[in-house]
């Protein structure tokens, strides 16, 4: 959308549920979600295999996970 490359938008752009991101990355759909709001801190293994199965580099992932904490602490105002 118009939030620019998100966690979000990398999974949509594959077609993914956030219930099949969850699976390829063996954690819960709830979890997921938690990533995509930018309310998770996230750890470096998990940042490696979101990186891994999104088909992006960790550069590319950590400009996502800032766009997205911006963009939910734009909401929260």
């Amino acid at each position: 959308g118009e939030d620019g490359d998100t966690v979000r938008a990398f999974r949509l752009r594959k077609g993914w549920s956030q219930t099949r991101l969850a699976e390829e990355l063996s954690t819960s759909q709830s979890h997921v979600a938690r990533i995509e709001r930018g309310t998770e801190n996230l750890t470096i293994e998990t940042c490696r295999k979101l990186s891994t199965v999104l088909g992006i580099d960790l550069n590319t992932l950590d400009q996502a996970l800032k766009r997205q904490e911006a963009i939910a602490q734009a909401k929260q105002k």
